[in-house]
C-alpha cells in the first residue's frame, strides 16, 4: 500500500507500509495547524453554537480565538471565516473527525 502524507506540513511525500502509526502520529503532531485543530476540538468540548453554514457564531469565534491565542482582526468580527487561522483549524478539526457537527451545534469527538 502506498499513501501520500504531508511532509513538514507543507509538501506531500509518498510513503509505503514502512510508515508506522506512531510515525504518522508524530508527523501530524509536528504540524502546527493540526495541533491547533486538536486544541480547538478540546475547547469546543460538549457543545458550541454554530451558524447555518456550520461554523462558529461570531461571538463564539471570538471566545475561541481568545482561548487559543489567535489574533483577532480589528473591529467587530462578522464571520468566523474572516479569521484565517481559526478557519483553517476549524476545517482541519472537522475533516479529521475531531469536531462533530450536527445541525447548529458542534461537539468534540469522543476519545
Amino acid at each position: 500500500m502506498t499513501a501520500r502524507v504531508a511532509e513538514g506540513c507543507g509538501t506531500l511525500a509518498t510513503v509505503t507500509d514502512a510508515l508506522t502509526r506512531e510515525e504518522l502520529a508524530r508527523t501530524a503532531l509536528a504540524c502546527p495547524p493540526f495541533t491547533l485543530a486538536i486544541r480547538l476540538a478540546e475547547w469546543v468540548g460538549d457543545s458550541r453554537e454554530l451558524t447555518s453554514t456550520s461554523v462558529l457564531r461570531p461571538a463564539v469565534a471570538v471566545q475561541a480565538c481568545q482561548a487559543l491565542g489567535i489574533a483577532l482582526p480589528v473591529g467587530k468580527l462578522r464571520r468566523a471565516k474572516d479569521v484565517f487561522e481559526l478557519a483553517r483549524a476549524w476545517d482541519a478539526a472537522v475533516a479529521a473527525g475531531l469536531v462533530l457537527v450536527t445541525a447548529n451545534r458542534a461537539s468534540a469527538a469522543p476519545d
